[in-house]
């Protein structure tokens, strides 16, 4: 953090008092050198030259012109000439935040907290209106004016974020605990403050946030985890109430509420509150319901339009937002606005099912079901005429014509009954001939035909029918690889980011220890030789730890002493392969934790500790290799790497990109220092800027 700026002057302004300091700011009470009156002046931690200036004013000109009763008016703001560092000059809020008021841990009661969640509601609402996503909602950023109506603060911390931070880090903004999954995945849309605005809520009906643990923890828990119910925790909660809380909290923006309003009237209603069109921000007032209204409530798992995705959204790297143990003190919290390139959010109705008048005209009148003449599902059949057979059947005549009487001979002479008997044989036995033939070339083959053809459409009907059936199992099957393997790149992506965030989010802000190690100082570094070979010393402008061939020379800076922190430093093998830091150290025990990279990238996190021969005996706790293209092999080539050690996990970095994780929870606090370790041959490594983030 900077030094103690009181009685300075900056701008127009003389700096009376420090009213609160940040990883990312200091604010500081000021008085108007000609008017006497007083406001908050916010100093960033940073210093900007040439486009860098003309950004920040740029888009500074642009917070400036916010203008709404429950928003911090940013009034007048500049570069100090002498330091190059920017600055905001805000109105002064004399009644310290909302986290002040109501301390972590105080479960509230719904009415107590709503008049502030409408008037934050209403803030973001105008926010949103001008495309400007707030990105940083949290009880520290809300503060209150002269009347305790509740203003939203830090509107405009993040413009000059990304002239802070190395470029390519994932832009996360804000503080984990109210981040939103999108908000974590870089993708910040209004959607992400409702969400926040939806945690502060929770927290304080019940007391508790929606997810605790470690940044990392907490982040995968953002976007993995469904937050417990909130009657869990405080079971007079009403239920409705705690619907309409989840629904903000939804993992997928098209679930929560479509805008901000319609969250905080959701919430209103649910409270057993009627919304005012246009309420009161200086004296907030709540309208009862009357006892003969029973309040809708919202409908839960709400699908509403899906906000536009922002398209080409530049947004800084992440503000410095501090992990667990930083934060502001008294009054002002380090926020993050950020002016978006999406389109002005379209307006969408509260998604209430509320009653409809008859005749609004909401929703067109309900016809009487009349019904409709049907058709069949089969057509009838249509009679075909039956076609004569090939063969007349016995008894029948031909189709032809009427049949012919048998001529009978001149004078009706009759025949012998023998002559009868023969005819009547040779008749019989012409009609059984027929019968035969008929029956054998036309009945049999055309009923053989037709059972062919029957089994014939029957099989390849199955035949289509299992082939239909194979393709939709095969295409199925394959939509589910496919679905469960692009669910399980999301969620290692997510978690990824939550793990390379770990470091950006440990290493903003002013470091506590900030040491370019080109000369002794009051931090205790030893320097010496301590045998040929084995030397920790200060030369050519960099502190040097050399180790003879078989040995490994520790360097500690025997003045600090840390438990949690995020620690990285500048390293260059001169010659050999292998050094890095060690932290958690004991000297009196020579114990500790060091994190060693080589020059082929290979790394190892290892716990050491001396045996009663006085020998260093190390476990490795992982070890790896980094692939990543970021890596400079070789000797003479410079690699910044980290650690961030927060209770017994530690995290590793190799030039800002996450590489590893390990546990151990033997030592948990110490000196810090660097090493040289030797194997084949010695081995020389030089260290300069190294730096600790203390949390």
């Amino acid at each position: 953090m900077q030094n103690n700026l009181v009685g300075l002057q900056i701008g127009n302004y003389r700096l009376v008092s420090l009213l609160g300091q940040g990883g990312f700011a200091d604010t500081y009470l000021g008085e108007q050198l000609h008017l006497k009156t007083y406001a908050a002046i916010k100093i960033l931690h940073t210093q900007l030259s040439g486009d860098d200036q003309r950004r920040f004013i740029d888009e500074a000109r642009v917070i400036a012109n916010l203008s709404h009763p429950n928003i911090v008016r940013v009034l007048d703001f500049g570069i100090d000439s002498t330091h190059n560092t920017p600055y905001l000059v805000m109105e002064y809020a004399p009644n310290g935040t909302l986290r002040q008021r109501y301390p972590r841990g105080a479960a509230l009661p719904i009415g107590l907290i709503l008049p502030h969640i409408q008037q934050i509601a209403a803030a973001l609402a105008y926010a949103h209106s001008q495309n400007i996503v707030h990105r940083d909602v949290k009880p520290e950023n809300m503060l209150l004016g002269k009347s305790n109506e509740a203003l939203l603060s830090d509107f405009g911390i993040a413009i000059i974020a990304q002239n802070t931070y190395r470029a390519g880090l994932a832009d996360i903004a804000g503080t984990v605990t109210y981040m939103a999954p999108e908000q974590l995945q870089g993708r910040p849309q209004p959607a992400s403050d409702q969400y926040a605005l939806g945690t502060v809520v929770y927290e304080w009906l019940c007391g508790r946030t929606p997810f605790t643990g470690t940044y990392a923890e907490v982040a995968v828990q953002q976007q993995q985890a469904t937050p417990p119910p909130l009657r869990q925790f405080v079971p007079s909660i009403p239920p409705d109430v705690e619907q309409v809380v989840l629904t903000a909290l939804a993992k997928d923006i098209k679930n929560r509420f479509a805008t901000i309003e319609a969250f905080s009237n959701a919430l209103t209603r649910a409270a057993g509150y009627e919304p005012q069109p246009r309420p009161s921000i200086s004296s907030p007032s709540l309208t009862p319901v009357p006892p003969s209204f029973t309040p809708t409530p919202p409908p839960f798992n709400p699908t509403p339009t899906p906000q536009p995705a922002p398209a080409n959204i530049v947004v800084p790297p992440p503000p410095a937002t501090p992990v667990t143990g930083y934060g502001m003190v008294a009054g002002y919290g380090d926020g993050l606005t950020i002016p978006a390139s999406y389109p002005t959010p379209t307006p969408h109705n509260t998604p209430l099912n509320l009653p409809l008048s008859a005749n609004s005209g909401s929703m067109p009148p309900v016809l009487p079901a009349t019904p409709l003449p049907t058709p069949p599902l089969y057509p009838p059949p249509t009679p075909t005429p039956t076609p004569p057979s090939m063969y007349p059947q016995p008894g029948s005549y031909s189709q032809t014509g009427a049949p012919s009487p048998v001529p009978q001979k001149p004078g009706g002479a009759k025949r012998s009954p023998l002559m009868i008997a023969a005819i009547t044989v040779v008749v019989l036995i012409l009609l059984l001939a027929s019968g035969f033939i008929y029956y054998s070339s036309v009945y049999v083959p055309g009923v053989r035909h037709v059972e062919a053809t029957a089994t014939a459409n029957a099989q390849a009907s199955g035949t289509a029918h299992a082939n239909a059936t194979s393709a939709a199992i095969a295409f199925a099957t394959t939509q589910a690889e496919n679905n469960a393997t692009a669910t399980a790149g999301a969620q290692i992506q997510a978690t990824q980011t939550a793990l390379q965030n770990i470091y950006t989010q440990a290493t903003t802000g002013t470091p506590t220890m900030n040491d370019p190690l080109t000369a002794g100082d009051n931090y205790g570094w030893d320097d010496t030789t301590f045998s040929a070979g084995n030397a920790c010393l200060f030369t050519n402008g960099a502190y040097q730890a050399s180790a003879a061939k078989g040995y490994t020379t520790y360097c500690v800076a025997s003045a600090t002493h840390f438990n949690n922190f995020a620690l990285q430093v500048d390293m260059t093998v001169l010659n050999g392969h292998s050094g890095g830091l060690i932290f958690r150290v004991n000297t009196n025990s020579g114990s500790g934790y060091s994190f060693r990279l080589s020059t082929d990238g290979t790394y190892i996190l290892a716990k050491f500790s001396t045996d009663s021969k006085g020998y260093i005996q190390t476990t490795t706790l992982i070890s790896g290799q980094d692939t990543d293209s970021s890596f400079n092999s070789g000797n003479n080539q410079k690699n910044t790497i980290a650690v961030v050690a927060t209770g017994s996990t530690f995290y590793l970095y190799i030039n800002q990109v996450y590489m590893d994780q390990g546990s151990d929870n033997t030592y948990t606090s110490g000196n810090i220092g660097v090493f040289a370790d030797s194997d084949t041959q010695g081995v020389t490594v030089s260290f300069n800027n190294l730096k600790l983030w203390e949390h």
